[in-house]
């Protein structure tokens, strides 16, 4: 019956249905690419929420495969079109001029755009910082909240989140990734005998390195430096213990206070 239908019509009628069949063609092929993208994309995302545990880590690699199947969706549908166009008797020639002028301009007027998104890859690839960690980057300092392709957003101690764009990320500095020193200070009297306060501090933290709630965030036994400070009113005394990333010091009082008077008598 399709002969027959096909030879009742005209050359013109029958290259027309060549035609629309070639354009639906193309579009059922278009749509099932756009499926097979879709099911990989979800495929990712089912393997990464049954083997990653670590939250922070989990959003960067769905962000990353978001970023992708959104890229596949806009080449599939891009070439969609030029094959449908140039099915349709159309001449690609000035459209793909036209194209290539507007990529120009709107590169040339987004390229920070552009820079942004290139720069929010790098950092989710490369792993420079996640969700939670304490950063520096330029003049900010705080803890991430949240990132995305476009920016980073960073909560300082002060309540204000503050916007940084991928594109302007040049040098970060990562409070939260391997290890880190923490000097603490702590004052005595000017006539508390320093010699005999270091003996005494230097056993507290000698007991502390063997405490196993402050051993495990503690990487080498803390040592008690020399004097580095003198005022008005009182020599300082500095520890330099190197922490664990994500450990948790109890920050000492001074010398003066209530939690130190035992310590202050010691040293006299």
């Amino acid at each position: 019956m399709i002969e027959q239908v096909v030879a009742g019509l005209s050359v013109a009628g029958q290259l027309i249905l060549v035609k629309l069949l070639q354009v639906g063609l193309t579009a059922i092929l278009a749509l099932v690419a756009l499926r097979i993208a879709q099911v990989a994309a979800d495929r990712f995302e089912r393997q990464i929420d049954r083997s990653d545990d670590d939250p922070a880590r989990r959003a960067r690699l769905q962000t990353l495969v978001s970023a992708g199947l959104n890229t596949a969706r806009a080449i599939i549908v891009l070439l969609a079109a030029l094959m449908i166009l140039g099915e349709l008797g159309v001449d690609l020639t000035p459209i793909l001029a036209s194209v290539g002028v507007v990529t120009l301009a709107v590169s040339l007027g987004a390229q920070t755009i552009i820079k942004d998104f290139i720069g929010g890859l790098l950092v989710l690839i490369e792993n420079q910082y996640r969700v939670g960690d304490t950063v520096q980057i330029g003049t900010v300092t705080g803890k991430v909240e949240q990132i995305t392709l476009r920016a980073t957003y960073v909560r300082e101690a002060s309540g204000r989140l503050s916007l940084v764009p991928n594109g302007e990320v040049r040098v970060v500095a990562n409070a939260s990734q391997g290890w880190a020193l923490v000097t603490i200070d702590l004052s005595f009297p000017l006539d508390a005998d320093i010699e005999k306060a270091r003996h005494v501090l230097q056993a507290s933290l000698e007991q502390a390195n063997t405490d196993p709630a402050l051993s495990p965030c503690l990487l080498e036994p803390p040592q008690v430096a020399s004097w580095h400070g003198l005022s008005e009113r009182a020599v300082q005394l500095a520890l330099p213990p190197g922490t664990a990333s994500g450990g948790v010091l109890a920050r000492p009082q001074r010398a003066g206070g209530a939690g130190s008077a035992d310590r202050q008598d010691d040293a006299r």
